[in-house]
This record gives C-alpha cells, structure tokens and sequence, in this order.
C-alpha cells in the first residue's frame, strides 16, 4: 500500500464505493522474537493467507463493525477487535468496518499482526492521514501493543506489510529481498492442534532471555537466508536444527513438540516452531525437495495434519468495488 493509496481510498469511500483492504499472515523461518531486541533480525515470509477489511461508508446512524457480515457484538471476546470498535466510535463520518479473517488463526501465523496492520490501516484512512510502509508498521505494532494491549515485537505487522521473504532488522525495519524458490519444495508445514497462547510464549521467552541466545540466533537467522537463497537444502536442515535448539533454550517447544522434532531429526530431517505467535504450526525441512516427506507417516502417528502455505509477493493492499 503506497501513501497516494490513503487518499484513492478516502475518495473512493466519498463516492459511495467499498474499499477492501488486504493483508498477509506470515510464516517465520528463523529468529522467532529477534524483532523484541535491538538489533534483532528475522526470516520472515509473507503468505498468500490475506485476511481482509472492507469498509463502507454509511449515510447515518453509528460507525459499526462487523465480523464476516455479522454483528460485532457476537464476538466480544476477540479483543484486538473490541478495541478497534472503541476506536472508530470517535471517528468523526459514519462506517461499517467487516472484518474478514483467515480461517487459521491461533497457530502462530500472524494473525493478530495482520489485524492490527488492517486496523491501522482503516484508521489512517478514516482520519484522513496517510502512512509510508514503515510508518504503518509502526501503527499497527502500537496498536497491538499499547491499545490492544498484547506484548510483542514488530515482526508479523513488517511481513503483512512488506510481501514476499524477507530477511528484516529491527529496529530500523530494513529488508533485504530473499530468493525463496529454490527451498520452498523442501519445506513443509504441519499443524499440531496445540492452542498456545502468544502471550505465554513470550512471557516464558523474556523470562528465559539471555544475551548470548540472541547473539547467536542473529548469525544463525542470516545463514538460514543465505541458505534459501542459494538454494542449499541441506544448508537448510543444518541451520533449522540449531533453530530448535535455541527454540528450546527459549521455551518454546511445548513436551509433545520436543518429540516431534526428535522424530523428525532421527529420520534425517528437521523441524521447529514458527513464531511469533503461539506455536501450532512446526516447519519441517529436508534436505530434497518431496511432494510427501518422506516421514510424513510419522508425523501424522504424532497427531499433525499438513497445512499447504504458500509464499505472496504482495503485502498491504487495497482494492475498490
């Protein structure tokens, strides 16, 4: 979403049309929590998973917002929402804001950091302020953490903006464009069902925080870009098992994970979390591409279901109808 987009968008509102915006959800590769600490850095990819927020402007009565079509007051205990709705009530017009989520939520994919970027974003728009890319990261993380109330670090609001994969600093929020193409079919994503709280993860992370993790994972994060980008599967494998071991220092891994990933490690393979969120989705690597992995079986005698992702070129975007 370019700045001239705000404006396109207030116009089009003006003229009695519906402007939808869009967003991905992400998928982290490595440095799970690396953008909750200066100089931190992440792998971090853009999915075609694009929660949407459309946004109509109405003749009378109160701003409202909706949840796919229905009333809002249905859904009161997503809380991002709840404050997004206190938000607009001081809007000065009238809107109706529905809110379109992806149907997976809760497995550490980014959801709640595309939300608040939608938010954000609906909010400049109706307040008649324009964002660059970088500033509307910084809204939306604010509106996550200081309206929303929700600790965490910028990574999934800067992947929902930017598109693609991405290896980004923080906190300058630089990022450098990786080649991913050539590991993707190497890759495959499986959910454990396990519903982990973020904000337990991260609690647990900061209290298990010690200067020499970081210093390693940042090293560790940008041999795993090099990797994607050259290609080097088993470059590839090598570097997400030592993401699983900070992972663990880290606590992230609940009991049941622990023992995927040493299955998975033991047929030859390798496996961890994608943060940042609560950790239901493990990465799984080999060191070729496969249609099936070839311990697939093993991984679905542990529970797992494979769920198909797919890297976007396209972050933030808006669209009239």
């Amino acid at each position: 979403m370019k700045p001239g987009d705000f404006d396109r968008a207030r116009s089009h509102l003006d003229a009695g049309q519906t402007v939808i915006l869009s967003c991905a959800q992400k998928v982290c590769l490595s440095g799970d929590y690396g953008d909750m600490h200066h100089g931190g850095v992440t792998l971090t990819a853009s999915l075609t998973i694009r929660p949407q927020l459309r946004i109509r402007r109405l003749a009378s009565n109160a701003s409202t917002v909706l949840r796919d079509g229905a009333p809002f007051s249905s859904f009161d205990g997503w809380k991002l929402a709840s404050c997004f709705r206190d938000q607009v009530a001081a809007v000065a017009g009238t809107y109706e804001f529905n809110v379109v989520p992806s149907t997976l939520r809760r497995l550490g994919l980014g959801s709640s950091g595309a939300a608040s970027v939608l938010f954000a974003a609906a909010l400049a728009i109706v307040n008649g302020s324009s964002l660059t890319r970088e500033e509307l990261i910084a809204a939306a993380h604010t509106f996550e953490v200081k309206i929303g109330g929700q600790t965490c670090g910028p990574q999934d609001h800067a992947a929902s903006v930017f598109g693609g994969l991405n290896l980004i600093e923080f906190p300058s929020l630089v990022a450098q464009r990786i080649p991913w193409g050539g590991v993707w079919p190497a890759l495959s994503f499986w959910s454990s069902d396990e519903d982990r709280a973020a904000p337990a993860v991260i609690q647990e992370v900061i209290r298990l925080h010690r200067p020499d993790i970081w210093e390693t994972k940042g090293p560790l994060t940008r041999k795993i870009a090099a990797a994607c980008a050259e290609g080097d599967t088993v470059a590839l494998v090598d570097g997400l098992r030592r993401e699983a071991v900070v992972q663990n220092e880290l606590g992230m891994l609940t009991e049941r994970q622990r023992k995927v990933v040493a299955a998975v490690e033991a047929a030859g393979g390798a496996a961890k979390v994608s943060g940042a969120g609560g950790g239901g989705i493990l990465v799984v690597a080999t060191s070729h591409a496969s249609a099936q992995p070839p311990f697939g079986g093993q991984l679905r005698e542990h529970g797992l279901v494979r769920v198909t992702l797919s890297v976007g070129d396209q972050g933030m975007g808006v669209e009239f109808a």
